[in-house]
């Protein structure tokens, strides 16, 4: 039984990992706490054994071998060279024909696939390609992150200064359920405490979650604005510098 150290390609956060391997099978996984992002880990990360060598993952080509339309659709292997050379062909076929410009390209989400690291040479492979097109696949909390922050002030949303900053709030947001590099980042920060201001205010949640460090774990009703400052929850999500 041997021991290898990496990260979680299962989002962006990257976690650090080690990962037990025995007769050549991943057999379990762990967080690494010396590596940047190795605090801890998703379900997503802790269920890296069972993804590698589930029998339902696929790890070669497959070709379709009946009609788009059969309500009970077949397939079957086919080598990687194969399927380069007949994708690599189609595609310059349509760009010679029609122009790049009819080619729609698809992208998976990098919230749960290793497509973080991959997502520029994607692009890149796109536009030398030519063509304008790329549809992005991302969950419901993620597209209004990306894009409302530039279509407001301009630019794109930069990295938060967790350590820098007086107050933060979390608005439809849960890191401890979706970013874990984050919400360590922001538990770091609430932990070294207040800096000079006496009193903290941040919106309040629909429900205590993991990430505001409140331990009454009920879900209350939606109080009044004055209320907000004493609520269980106010500080949902503030952060002292210190």
């Amino acid at each position: 039984m041997t021991e290898a150290r990496g990260y979680c390609t299962l989002c962006k956060s990257r976690c650090g990992a080690i990962y037990t391997i025995e007769s050549g099978a991943m057999v379990g996984v762990r967080p690494d706490p010396d590596h940047p992002t190795g605090t801890a880990l998703c379900p997503k990360g802790r269920a890296a054994p069972e993804l590698v060598h589930s029998p339902a993952r696929l790890t070669r080509p497959l070709r379709r071998t009946t009609p788009r339309t059969d309500p009970d659709p077949k397939w079957r292997e086919i080598g990687w060279e194969e399927a380069m050379t007949e994708i690599s062909s189609r595609l310059a076929e349509f760009r010679d024909t029609t122009g790049p410009e009819s080619v729609a390209f698809s992208v998976t989400s990098a919230s749960g696939t290793p497509m973080s690291d991959a997502l520029e040479w994607v692009e890149r492979f796109v536009h030398l390609y030519g063509s304008p097109n790329i549809s992005y696949s991302t969950e419901i909390c993620n597209w209004h992150k990306d894009f409302a922050h530039a279509f407001t002030f301009g630019s794109a949303q930069p990295a938060p200064d967790f350590p820098h900053t007086d107050l933060t709030v979390m608005w439809g947001h849960n890191p401890a359920k979706t970013w874990l590099s984050r919400s360590v980042a922001l538990a770091e920060a609430r932990a070294r405490g207040p800096a000079s201001r006496s009193s903290t205010r941040a919106g309040r949640p629909p429900r205590c979650r993991p990430t505001t460090g409140c331990g009454c774990g009920r879900a209350p009703t939606a109080p009044s604005p004055s209320d907000w400052p004493t609520s269980c929850c106010a500080a949902t999500a503030a952060t002292r510098s210190s």
